[in-house]
């Protein structure tokens, strides 16, 4: 598990939100490529969450939130796996917790 620091986001609305301390990311690694450079996956890792937990949350309005946690885990899960995905690594779910 890969926690984010929490992240400073103005929503469409104008609003300054702070994501919770702990969004999570939770990622494995392909067995085929290895230990070597792992930790730099980790640190790349994470710096596409914080990246992509920006700029996904600030297309929403802040009220819309609570209501689509569901959907902006999904959309943010799929970002960051796709990025990721040439370093065998796997993210398997995202939970955004409630800043």
């Amino acid at each position: 598990m890969l926690e984010v620091p929490p992240q400073d986001v103005i929503t469409r609305d104008n609003v300054t939100i702070q994501s919770e301390r702990g969004s999570d990311t939770v990622c494995g690694r392909s067995e085929q490529r290895g230990d070597q450079g792992f930790e730099l996956y980790v640190y790349q890792t994470s710096q596409f969450a914080q990246t992509t937990l920006r700029s996904v949350l600030a297309r929403w309005n802040s009220m819309s939130f609570c209501s689509h946690r569901d959907k902006l885990n999904l959309k943010i899960q799929t970002i960051i796996d796709q990025r990721t995905e040439p370093f065998g690594v796997k993210v398997t779910s995202v939970e955004v917790k409630q800043g």
